[in-house]
Parts: C-alpha cells; sequence; structure tokens
C-alpha cells in the first residue's frame, strides 16, 4: 500500500467517525473500528472518536470512548488521563464555563492525535 492511498485511507475514516459522531450514528462508528484489526490501532480509534465527541461537547459519549481506546490499549496515548479528567468533573459538565476549561485543558495538555482545535472550543 502507498503512503498515497494510506493517507487517502486515513482521511476516509476521519471523515466517517466525524460524520458519524455528528449524526449521532453509533453502529456506523462500531463498523468503521471493527474494520481494524489490532488492539492499538483500535485504541487510536477510539480516541479518535472521543476527540470527536469532544468536539460536538458530548463529554459522556468522549468519556465512554476513552474507556474503550484504554481497554483494548492499556496506556494509549492520553486515553487515560482524558477518561480520568472527565470523570472527576462529570458533575460540572452542564456548565459551559467548565465544559470550555476542560477542552482547553485537554486541548492544549493531551491532544496528542491533534484532533481537538483551538477553534472548536467556544
Amino acid at each position: 500500500m502507498t503512503k498515497d492511498s494510506l493517507a487517502k485511507q486515513k482521511e476516509r475514516f476521519e471523515n466517517t467517525v466525524a460524520s458519524a459522531v455528528k449524526n449521532n450514528e453509533p453502529e456506523i462508528l462500531k463498523s468503521a473500528v471493527k474494520t481494524i484489526s489490532t488492539a492499538r490501532d483500535s485504541a487510536r480509534n477510539y480516541a479518535r472518536i472521543g476527540y470527536y465527541k469532544l468536539k460536538e461537547k458530548d463529554f459522556v459519549g468522549a468519556k465512554q470512548a476513552f474507556d474503550k481506546s484504554e481497554k483494548f490499549y492499556n496506556g494509549y496515548r492520553d486515553s487515560y488521563e482524558v477518561s480520568f479528567l472527565l470523570s472527576k468533573n462529570k458533575d460540572k459538565l452542564n456548565d459551559p464555563k467548565v465544559q470550555k476549561e476542560l477542552l482547553e485543558k485537554i486541548q492544549k495538555d493531551y491532544n496528542s492525535l491533534g484532533i481537538l482545535s483551538k477553534a472548536d472550543i467556544k
């Protein structure tokens, strides 16, 4: 497989995940993740889902995705840290100020996949 075809495959996956999260289509998310064969790849893809859910301010869904990422590959990048941060603040997640602070912290300190941008934080 060439670099170009791998890049296109990654882009298709990213677009599928972003669209499925935005349109609340869990079956499409499951299908996208099932196509990946290794635990590390599954962990990375669930982490991606978590970041896309954060972009949509779906903090519960994001936590669930980061938890799944951690289950597939214990210690995968920032999955544990983000999940812990969301758990620690779960009673305050309806407060827009807390949401913004969390997103800023996650974007600055834990955004290893580069999915969450400053423009996503409102």
